[in-house]
């Protein structure tokens, strides 16, 4: 199609009516939940962290103004929720109650601190209970009045 705009011939692309078709196709990597499925699960695990780190990374690129693409954001937390579904399920096949799974997670985590603390040598002390102090200073009035 040709057209006069003033004197000079302007030649369009394609027709008005034509729409412009987009073919999506999944990437041949971990997202597969096939390829996620026969991951064991320390690599299940690993994959989080890392998938994690990416999504931190991204978002540190994002709020310093840095170029960054931001459907990988997007890309890394769908990534992450199939690792997570995939260990949860697995979980549940091993009955496993979602209450239980937590207090693991939980209590791995503190361990983990814990083991990190010893390896280098700091010691936390708590701070001494109140109530000692209180039943500690009953116990001498009762023998002061006593004398």
């Amino acid at each position: 199609m040709r057209a006069a705009v003033g004197g000079i011939q302007a030649r369009s692309a394609r027709p008005a009516g034509a729409r412009r078709t987009v073919v999506a196709r999944a990437a041949p990597t971990a997202n597969n939940v096939a390829s996620v499925r026969q991951m064991s699960d320390a690599q299940l695990d690993a994959a989080v962290k890392e998938s994690k780190t990416e999504i931190i990374k991204l978002e540190m690129k994002k709020a310093s103004r840095q170029e960054f693409k931001p459907h990988e954001i997007k890309a890394h937390k769908k990534q992450v929720a199939r690792l997570l579904t995939v260990k949860r399920e697995r979980e549940i096949e091993q009955g496993v109650s979602k209450r239980e799974s937590r207090r693991n997670e939980k209590n791995a985590a503190l361990a983990k601190y814990k083991q990190q603390l010893k390896d280098s040598n700091i010691v936390i002390q708590r701070p001494k209970s109140q109530k000692l102090r209180w039943k500690k200073r009953e116990a001498a009035r009762a023998a002061a009045a006593e004398e």
